[in-house]
C-alpha cells in the first residue's frame, strides 16, 4: 500500500506541470502560488491532527517556519509557474528530475559530505543532460522554434529553491510532525503572497478563470500540494527516505505522458536524450545499486 501511495503522489507531481502552464495562460504566478496554498492548506487542514505543538515553537523556530515557507512553497512555485509560462511542460519534466542531484551537491558543497567516483559521474552525467534539455529546439505542432531557454534556466532555479528546502526541513524539523510542519508552511506561504497577488489584481483573475482553470487550481492545490505532500510524509516515515526517493525516477515519465496527451507537446530527441542522461547521473549520485531493489518493486507496481 505504501509503495501504491508513493507511486501515486511522484505521478500526480509530474503531471502538476502540465496543468500549471494550463493555469499560467489564465493567472499570475504570484495568484496561483495563492490558490495553491488555499487548496493545500483545506486539504491539510482536515488531515492534520493535534496541532498542540505549535503553542511550544520559540521565536527562533517560528523564524525558520517562515524561511523555509518562503524557500519551499512561495520561491519553488512561484519560479515554476513564472519558468511554466516561457518553456514546455516536457522540458519542465525532464529538469525536474535533477532535484535529488542538486540536493546531493548542496550537502557536499555546504557540509562537506563525501563524493567518490562514481558520484562525481553522476554529477557529470547530469550536468551534461541538464545542457542537452536547455539547449534543444523544442517545435510547436505547426514546426515552428519555441524559445524554452529563460523558462528552462527559471526552472533550474526553482530546483535549487525547492533542494534547500529539503535540508533545511530534514535539520530543521525533524521533531515536528511532517504534515503539520507542512500546514503551517502553506499558511504562512498564502499570508506572504496573497497581497502580492491582490495589488496585481489576483482577485479580478481569479473571477474571470475558465472552467478549465479552476480544473487545473483544485487539482494542484488539492491533489498536489495536500494530498501528495500528504502521502509523500507517510511513505518516507514508514519505508525511509531512501527507498522513497527511487519514486522520484517516475516523476519525470508522468510528465511527459501528461505533456504530449494534455498540452499535445512534441518531445524532441535531443530534450529526450538529455533526460535520460540526467536520469543516469541522478541514479549514481544516489547510492547506484543501493536502489535497485526499489525501483524493481516500482516496476512491478507499474507492469500489474
Amino acid at each position: 500500500m505504501n509503495y501504491m501511495l508513493l507511486l501515486f503522489t511522484v505521478t500526480v507531481w509530474g503531471v502538476s506541470f502540465t496543468f500549471t502552464k494550463t493555469l499560467a495562460g489564465e493567472l499570475s504566478p504570484a495568484t496561483i502560488v495563492a490558490l495553491r496554498c488555499v487548496g493545500g492548506m483545506a486539504t491539510l487542514f482536515f488531515i492534520t491532527g493535534n496541532m498542540g505543538w505549535v503553542k511550544r515553537l520559540s521565536p527562533r523556530e517560528w523564524f525558520r517556519m517562515a524561511v523555509s515557507a518562503v524557500t519551499g512553497v512561495v520561491l519553488v512555485q512561484f519560479f515554476q509557474a513564472w519558468a511554466l509560462s516561457h518553456t514546455t511542460a516536457n522540458h519542465a519534466g525532464w529538469l525536474v528530475g535533477t532535484m535529488p542531484m542538486i540536493v546531493a551537491v548542496m550537502m557536499v558543497a555546504l557540509f562537506g559530505e563525501y563524493i567518490g567516483k562514481l558520484r562525481t559521474l553522476g554529477f557529470l552525467l547530469g550536468f551534461a543532460g541538464v545542457l542537452s534539455v536547455v539547449l534543444s529546439r523544442q517545435r510547436g505542432a505547426g514546426g515552428a522554434v519555441l524559445p524554452t531557454g529563460l523558462g528552462d534556466g527559471i526552472f533550474i532555479i526553482s530546483a535549487f529553491s525547492w533542494a534547500s528546502y529539503v535540508i533545511q526541513v530534514s535539520r530543521w524539523f525533524r521533531h515536528l510532525p511532517q504534515t503539520g510542519v507542512a500546514f503551517l508552511h502553506m499558511t504562512i506561504a498564502f499570508l506572504i503572497i496573497a497581497p502580492v497577488s491582490l495589488l496585481q489584481g489576483g482577485f479580478g483573475e481569479v473571477l474571470r478563470l475558465s472552467g478549465h482553470g479552476w480544473l487545473a487550481a483544485a487539482y494542484l492545490g488539492i491533489l498536489s500540494s495536500g494530498l501528495g505532500y500528504y502521502f509523500w510524509n507517510a511513505g518516507v516515515e514508514r519505508l525511509g527516505a531512501s527507498s522513497a526517493a527511487a519514486f522520484l525516477y517516475i516523476e519525470p515519465l508522468a510528465a511527459q505522458v501528461a505533456a504530449v496527451l494534455i498540452l499535445n507537446e512534441i518531445i524532441s530527441p535531443a530534450a529526450a536524450l538529455g533526460g535520460v542522461v540526467i536520469m543516469c547521473g541522478v541514479y549514481w549520485v544516489n547510492g547506484g545499486r543501493a536502489g535497485a531493489d526499489t525501483l524493481k518493486k516500482i516496476y512491478c507496481l507499474v507492469a500489474q
